[in-house]
């Protein structure tokens, strides 16, 4: 599963040269790469209503079984239930600053 998402606007010559020359590396990292037409370098980080879809479903990358979204921390959770460990008991992460 991806842990990075690297977003990048087709109008962006530096950003697209790099993921153009990279992208096929890519699949065999955690990277996933999103190219959106018609962005340059400003629009990546301006264009909310384009960008930010892209950003929760890679945020949200699955739904729940009651078809509420799924988020990574919900996946890890089932699976430490799932592990055998007690329902009720809170899942724990490294938190690093």
């Amino acid at each position: 599963m991806p842990t990075t998402l690297w977003i990048v606007g087709r109008e962006n010559p530096a950003a697209l040269g790099n993921a153009q020359t990279i992208g096929t590396a890519l699949q065999s990292t955690k990277v996933q790469l999103v190219i959106l037409d018609g962005l340059t370098h400003e629009a990546e980080l301006s264009a909310v209503d384009l960008v930010l879809p892209r950003v929760r479903q890679f945020l949200h990358g699955g739904h729940h079984h009651d078809g509420r979204l799924l988020t990574r921390f919900d996946r890890e959770r089932e699976a430490t239930v799932a592990r055998g460990h007690a329902p009720g008991a809170p899942a724990t992460r490294a938190v690093t600053g």
